[in-house]
């Protein structure tokens, strides 16, 4: 879409120039997640989570589109060369303070006896969760830029070899941690052993397909 949106209006989605505007107030921030979250509760009325279509599962799209156009204004903006602890604390703090939410509505329902219904549906669990997703998602974002831009701001030969293959491990991770997951589904141990071992092989076989993948005629132009 976004590609057939440059080839109608061209110059006002393609150009390269940089105008530094202000960062968003707080209130923006707190503003977008709830538009964000309204958005992503409507979208679960008619696609849960969970349901797949062609391989994509619409009830996150709300917040998959938004923030794909806010990464384009971002740039555009030079709104990450701005980013400070200063500046974002609140919208961390905002995080922190939503994040129990989720977790106490699901011991909630859990002690009710009642069928969970965060997937969606018209019901509180199913807006909670929509709007939880993004208030926390946001702080989460703000911490990650300010702490790797403070300790991770440095390269190496080890981080510039996952860097260049972290878009096909983006593209490539559901089949692999799907199948990974259904190889070991036999295994009796406990959860987060499980958990652990299949995350930990799962990021190991993404990053070689990944490399493998880069090895093919053509691949580097478009990963």
């Amino acid at each position: 879409l976004y590609c057939l949106l440059r080839r109608l209006f061209g110059p006002a989605l393609t150009h390269t120039e940089r105008t530094p505007r202000l960062l968003p107030h707080f209130a923006l921030w707190v503003a977008s997640a709830v538009a964000v979250g309204l958005a992503a509760f409507l979208l679960r009325l008619v696609t849960p989570v969970g349901e797949n279509y062609f391989g994509l599962q619409l009830g996150f799209f709300a917040s998959y589109i938004f923030l794909f156009a806010f990464g384009i204004l971002a740039w555009r903006s030079v709104w990450l060369e701005q980013i400070t602890r200063r500046r974002l604390w609140p919208v961390i703090l905002c995080a922190v303070l939503f994040w129990p939410l989720l977790p106490a509505a699901l011991m909630l329902g859990a002690k009710a006896g009642g069928k969970l219904g965060f997937a969606g549906g018209w019901n509180m669990q199913a807006f909670i969760y929509a709007l939880w997703e993004p208030l926390v998602a946001w702080g989460a974002i703000a911490a990650v830029l300010i702490l790797f831009r403070r300790f991770a701001n440095r390269g190496s030969v080890i981080c510039d070899w996952i860097d260049r293959r972290a878009y096909g491990v983006f593209i490539l991770h559901p089949p692999i941690l799907t199948g990974v997951a259904l190889l070991l589904r036999g295994w009796q141990v406990a959860p987060l052993a499980k958990f652990a071992l299949v995350g930990a092989l799962s990021l190991l076989l993404c990053w070689i397909a990944a490399d493998l993948l880069l090895r093919l005629p053509g691949a580097r132009r478009v990963l």
